[in-house]
């Protein structure tokens, strides 16, 4: 038989809780310390104790910035009276023939689009102001013979209040149909025929979903 001792393992002292409270008055101390001390004054610019202007903290904050002749980035948002549209339409052209699609909006109004086609079109995606006559229309981007093409798309902002699309003509001898989706802040769509006449879609026909399908005789 061995005899022998065994030491036993202490278990650790587990604080008390005065010192628990102790601890944690001091971490909150701290803690406001570096509040009123550092972060009220750079982010505010209230500096109660002065250790902001000490510390060089006080010049970081948006009203100083602003004081100093900060630039600050203007234009690239914009706020608008109502929501926007979504629009999705189809138009069939047979060879030969051509449509206008335009959209109504203020100055300063903007959408999104993309439209594809089944074959290659010339077009000329212009505006044209309220009152204005055919004369007045201003383009902003066109494709003409010898530079067809079977989809675009990007963004735009009406320079005048008046109407803004695209005349789309079929130069193939096949049918061609253009598939046009867009979201904005228009308040109706129209479509004007080639041989004269147009057809308005108020703001209520444009909902998102199937698109819309016109047959061009």
């Amino acid at each position: 038989m061995h005899n022998g001792s065994m030491s036993e393992l202490s278990a650790p002292a587990v604080p008390s809780r005065g010192r628990i409270l102790v601890a944690t008055c001091a971490a909150l101390a701290i803690a406001g310390l570096i509040l009123v001390a550092a972060v009220l004054p750079a982010e505010y610019g209230i500096d109660p104790l002065e250790t902001g202007a000490w510390l060089g903290l006080t010049g970081l904050s948006p009203g100083a910035l602003a004081d100093q002749g900060v630039p600050s980035i203007r234009g690239t948002s914009a706020s608008e009276a109502s929501a926007y549209k979504v629009d999705s339409v189809e138009v069939q052209l047979r060879p030969g023939k051509s449509v206008e699609y335009k959209y109504r909006l203020e100055t300063g109004g903007s959408f999104v689009y993309s439209w594809a086609a089944t074959g290659k079109v010339t077009y000329d995606f212009h505006g044209q102001p309220d009152g204005g006559t055919a004369n007045d229309a201003k383009s902003y981007e066109r494709r003409d013979r010898g530079q067809e093409t079977d989809r675009a798309h990007g963004s735009f902002t009406a320079p005048f209040t008046g109407v803004h699309g695209w005349y789309w003509e079929n130069v193939s001898d096949t049918d061609v149909t253009i598939t046009l989706s867009s979201a904005g802040f228009y308040s109706r769509a129209e479509e004007f025929l080639e041989k004269g006449g147009s057809f308005t879609f108020e703001v209520g026909d444009l909902q998102p979903g199937a698109p819309r399908q016109t047959l061009i005789p």
